[in-house]
């Protein structure tokens, strides 16, 4: 009878040795991947988000969503109802789908009853004051967006390099270039943590003329400001570039 071989000890050390430098190589390759699909998905929400608002200002004669919506006679779009509440509830009848407003990389708790998305999407926020349940990741541009009645699509002249839809990682329907340097590091455990949720430093956007990219922050102040449009309050630029800088690292 022949006597089978084992492996000797020398023989096993080497096999696991390999197999913990594959592991070393790939697994960082598979986190990417992950990460990159994350951002691809965001990507394609953002894209559908804008369809939406272009189909909207279609069916209202070139005027977009307005940001916040009051009921009749009162001045509180805290209304869970059609007749008030943010932008987000003005262009959902043209995706009807709430599930584009979540974007993967969005680190916040998620609550996806129905009560608090129609809190969220009709009322932006003040959702029994608990910003970590409401994860809806999307938010206008303030800068330009900002009313009551909606902005005229004649007034942007150059709608591919205004800034329309962001994300965030704050309950509020719109945000801003004033929100930087807010430091949020404490609330998402993230060094340099700021109001945007970011891919490795990317973040995506929406423009106003519908199309969407991913592009650095720092690429929406310099060269081209695309924060609003007209003449550039230099300060405006500064104190944004500079919130990155020294306070918002994460975006670099």
């Amino acid at each position: 009878m022949s006597r089978r071989r084992g492996f000797t000890l020398i023989e096993l050390l080497v096999v696991i040795a390999i197999i913990a430098i594959l592991a070393a190589i790939l697994f960082p390759v598979f986190a990417r991947a992950r990460a990159a699909a994350r951002k691809s998905v965001c990507l394609s929400n953002m894209k559908q988000i804008g369809l939406a608002v272009m189909m909207y200002t279609q069916d209202y004669d070139e005027v977009y969503a307005p940001n916040r919506m009051f009921p009749p006679g009162t001045s509180d779009y805290n209304a869970n109802a059609p007749t008030g509440g943010t932008w987000r509830a003005a262009v959902f009848p043209y995706h009807k789908n709430k599930q584009i407003f979540n974007c993967p990389d969005d680190a916040r708790n998620v609550n996806w009853s129905e009560a608090y998305l129609d809190c969220m999407l009709y009322r932006g926020g003040n959702c029994n004051s608990d910003r970590g349940n409401y994860h809806l990741s999307y938010a206008y541009n303030g800068g330009v967006f900002n009313t009551t009645t909606g902005v005229k699509g004649a007034r942007i002249q150059a709608p591919a390099q205004v800034l329309m839809i962001q994300e965030t990682r704050m309950e509020y329907p719109d945000l801003g270039y004033w929100c930087t340097p807010w430091d949020l590091s404490g609330v998402f455990q993230l060094t340099g943590a700021g109001a945007w949720i970011s891919h490795d430093g990317m973040l995506n956007w929406t423009f106003a003329d519908g199309h969407a990219k991913a592009m650095k922050l720092g690429a929406t102040a310099s060269p081209t400001w695309m924060w609003y449009e007209g003449n550039v309050n230099e300060t405006d630029r500064t104190n944004f570039l500079n919130g990155i800088r020294t306070v918002n690292t994460e975006y670099q």
